[in-house]
């Protein structure tokens, strides 16, 4: 018999419900990677399209700036700043497959675009300081749906990391260990019924035999 810890039937069944639960966990785990993985191809393709009409947008932004910088002076810029108050912003959590995100929208929607309540009158304005406020007032809208869309795929991506390793943790670690386990308590207890059958019928020998010089005496 080997010196390690004694083993029982119990103690198997136990260890075989553990693995059994396990797997199941491993399981669940795998079809929520798999939700996560078809989530964030379907929204990648989106955020692909909308980040480059963004930076079109914002290269023309920055165009009609250096515009307005060049022929208008850093004076005009300090006229449009003047009367618009910082934005707020409503934030709404959602959670999806376990993955809780934030999403974020103005506060004051129906105030319009950011710009609107600046304090210059429109009429002393040149043509590139049109442009600019165009540009932004347009831009705002689809910035807010980019920023949101990619809240939600870096909220993804983060989850879908740490359940794959959760799932290469299982089953390339914890399973195995428990699967060796298993396997030690059942040639412990199959050698112990080996040891226990052996004694067994040495005894019921050592009897007839004993029971044999009983007689012839």
């Amino acid at each position: 018999m080997s010196n390690e810890l004694p083993v029982s039937r119990s103690e198997l069944v136990d260890l075989s419900r553990q693995i059994e639960t396990v797997r199941f966990g491993c399981s669940l785990l795998e079809r929520k990677k798999e939700a996560l993985l078809r989530e964030i191809e379907s929204d990648r393709s989106t955020f692909r399209s909308m980040r480059g009409e963004v930076e079109r947008m914002l290269s023309f932004v920055s165009y009609a700036y250096a515009l307005v910088q060049l022929y208008e002076g850093e004076s005009v810029m300090t006229l449009l700043s003047w009367g618009v108050e910082p934005r707020k912003v409503r934030i709404v959590r959602h959670a999806l497959m376990g993955c809780r995100y934030s999403q974020f929208f103005p506060e004051d929607e129906g105030r319009g675009a950011l710009l609107s309540g600046m304090l210059m009158d429109p009429a002393m304005a040149s043509i590139h300081v049109d442009e600019l406020l165009e540009t932004l007032s347009g831009i705002e809208p689809l910035l807010w749906k980019y920023i949101n869309l990619k809240a939600k795929l870096d909220a993804l991506e983060t989850e879908f990391e740490k359940t794959r390793r959760k799932v290469n943790n299982l089953e390339q670690e914890m399973l195995p260990e428990l699967e060796s386990e298993r396997k030690r308590i059942m040639l412990a207890l199959s050698e112990r019924e080996r040891d226990e059958a052996f004694a067994v019928k040495k005894m019921l020998r050592n009897r007839r035999v004993g029971s044999g010089k009983g007689k012839r005496a």
